[in-house]
């Protein structure tokens, strides 16, 4: 298996494994399993999945090698059952780490089952049933934090945070309807603390990326989901200034100023505040928890999955969401297009910061990401560029953010 497959593919695979090893079992034969042809596909899904730190996924490839387990255990087949458990160890490091990843399955599994009661009972909101889930969060929260773990207990408490501060469901999703059958998408981003810049050691880095210093978004917040389309822009703004037409292409050939008058245009006709995101909300949406040159990893093949830069775009966007998202569900945050962001290009402060909105004074603002004619280097997630606020380029555009208010 590839491990360019998305967490989509990988899932559907563990579990399609799993009815395929399960159909292994009927004969009578006492000479275990081949290993490398029963096993090999699933531990390919579970390395992938672990390198990417896409947990669902490696708790389905699990999943599926306890059921093959307990099903040998159950038709007395202890050779097989034997040669499964070593596998299930092998992946997970047995012991402390094995009882790691039941906990964080009990705990998706709780998460989902809420999740599932929340929208079962209510499709539009419902004050009664969003407080009954956060009761039921909170609980969830403090018997996590009583025995202990409190790496789950954070986890529900984001969730807490999203639901409570938002106003929508907990599907961490939400849709803001621009009229004409057009939607703009955002997902949550939580709140957290991440380390900003990059290291003298990585390939590419420029000075302005450095110094690394710690960083705290105090605030949970919506990005969304893509760049901002040209369709999206048509509906708010009523013209298409791009230079590679295309409705759900993003726009490009904008300004700072023209992406801010977007901002303001969105938040009047649809009652939500809109805004650009800061630098540093930019960076740690598009890191979303990994500390990799890219989000995908720490090779140009790596950014191949998730972005469209000079080696692959063919000299020109690409509709948006047409390569893998982050952890967090966002696309397109390597290449395509250049993102705008609120701050004023300015040097890094020393030492940790929160919520920092960049510098008071100068006159260049921050864009970040690459584009499509941009070389790799210039698309990792610590790279940083700025131009003047009234400069366009046919490889800038731009998404938006939302505060966590309702």
């Amino acid at each position: 298996m590839e491990p360019s497959m998305n967490t989509r593919a990988l899932v559907a695979l563990a579990f399609l494994l799993l009815g395929f090893l399960g159909s292994a079992v009927t004969g009578e034969s006492a000479t275990p399993p081949p290993e490398p042809e029963k096993l090999t596909a699933l531990r390919a899904s579970w390395q992938t999945a672990n390198e990417r730190q896409m947990r669902p996924v490696k708790l389905a490839c699990l999943e599926s090698l306890e059921g093959l387990r307990d099903q040998f255990t159950r038709e007395e087949k202890l050779a097989e059952a034997t040669v499964v458990r070593r596998e299930i160890e092998l992946l997970t490091g047995g012991g402390e780490a094995g009882g790691k990843h039941e906990a964080e399955r009990r705990q998706i599994v709780r998460l989902n089952t809420l999740r599932f009661g929340y929208d079962k009972q209510v499709k539009a909101l419902h004050s009664e049933n969003r407080e009954k889930y956060l009761a039921a969060l909170e609980s969830l929260k403090a018997r996590y934090a009583k025995s202990g773990d409190l790496q789950a207990a954070l986890v529900v408490q984001n969730e807490i945070a999203g639901v409570a501060s938002s106003g929508f469901h907990p599907g961490r999703g939400m849709a803001v309807d621009l009229g004409g059958g057009v939607e703009m998408e955002f997902v949550w981003i939580p709140p957290g603390t991440f380390m900003m810049g990059s290291p003298a050691s990585e390939k590419g880095r420029g000075a302005d990326e450095g110094p690394v210093r710690k960083v705290t978004i105090s605030k949970g917040f919506w990005m969304g989901k893509y760049e901002v389309t040209q369709e999206e822009w048509e509906a708010v703004m009523g013209n298409n200034p791009s230079h590679f037409k295309g409705g759900r292409h993003p726009v490009e050939t904008v300004s700072w100023n023209d992406a801010t008058a977007f901002c303001r245009a969105l938040s009047q006709k649809t009652g939500k505040a809109v805004r650009l995101p800061t630098e540093a909300e930019w960076e740690y949406a598009c890191r979303a928890g990994t500390t990799t040159v890219y989000h995908s990893g720490d090779d140009e093949k790596d950014l191949a999955k998730a972005g469209w830069d000079k080696g692959n775009s063919g000299g020109r966007t690409h509709p948006v969401g047409k390569k893998e998202p982050n952890a967090w569900g966002l696309h397109d945050m390597h290449g395509n297009v250049w993102e705008w962001c609120a701050d004023r290009d300015g040097k890094y402060p020393s030492g940790p910061v929160t919520d920092p909105t960049g510098a008071n004074t100068g006159t260049c603002r921050v864009f970040r990401g690459g584009s499509w004619c941009s070389y790799a280097f210039c698309c990792r997630a610590a790279f940083r560029n700025s131009y003047y606020p009234d400069g366009v380029y046919n490889s800038i555009g731009f998404r938006v953010a939302r505060s966590s208010v309702p």
